[in-house]
């Protein structure tokens, strides 16, 4: 999986540093991280797309957060983005059981250990 970030200058050094520390955790998908690129984003049509997409994942987990109710339905225009996928599954992230799959049981451990490393 690669990552594409819009091109900016403030944020590339934040975003190279924790995608670089990400490669260092003990993820169960590893091998599945590729690289990070930052495109300028007005030539690159799917980039925004990716940023919109994202945004109303956003806005939609901060509406189930604030409702306390994680069986509210996508908007239509999230559920209008998300037609494309083949299978439920094409969103891992979007549910606990994707989340639990990739991140370590011992996550906090892990993230103690590497803020405390100088290397």
């Amino acid at each position: 999986m690669h990552f594409r970030f819009d091109y900016n200058g403030e944020f590339k050094g934040y975003a190279s540093h924790l995608f670089a520390a990400m490669k260092r955790m003990p993820l169960r998908v590893q091998e599945k991280l590729g690289r990070i690129r930052f495109p300028h984003g007005l030539g690159v049509p799917a980039l925004q797309a990716a940023d919109l997409l994202v945004y109303l994942i956003r806005e939609h987990a901060e509406e189930k957060r604030r409702a306390n109710d994680a069986n509210i339905p996508p908007s239509a225009v999230l559920s209008r983005a998300l037609t494309g996928h083949r299978i439920r599954g094409d969103n891992p992230y979007f549910n606990e059981t994707g989340l639990r799959m990739a991140i370590p049981e011992n996550l906090a451990e892990t993230l103690r250990k590497m803020a405390t490393r100088t290397d």
